[in-house]
């Protein structure tokens, strides 16, 4: 099973659909369950989590291959980046208390 967060955008979709037409299992790790229920007929597990919340990353996290992480943009960072650093952060003890195989992680800025 594979993780991804920003399942719901062009990439992350484009992930999910890419590893599910391939026969993978797909955990879509989610905000808002109702925005993604679509996803839900075609075979994805939902997992609600926020990118600042490192114990529901973590549950979202544990158990599979490999996560597929896209940060929402904040096109106006305070100096010196605290969101950012605190995103990473929570990232960081997430993915270390759960351990994948794997990680891949994409700015969401540009990505379109």
């Amino acid at each position: 099973m594979y993780a991804i967060t920003g399942i719901t955008g062009n990439v992350g979709g484009a992930a999910a659909r890419a590893l599910l037409k391939a026969g993978k299992k797909v955990r879509g790790i989610v905000r808002d369950k109702a925005k993604a229920a679509s996803l839900e007929t075609q075979g994805v597990e939902l997992a609600v989590a926020d990118v600042q919340d490192a114990t529901a990353l973590e549950r979202a996290f544990r158990g599979v291959e490999g996560v597929f992480i896209m940060v929402p943009p904040n096109f106006a960072p305070a100096e010196n980046y605290p969101e950012t650093r605190e995103i990473v952060s929570v990232l960081r003890r997430a993915l270390k208390a759960a351990r994948p195989e794997k990680v891949v992680y994409l700015s969401s800025v540009g990505a379109q």
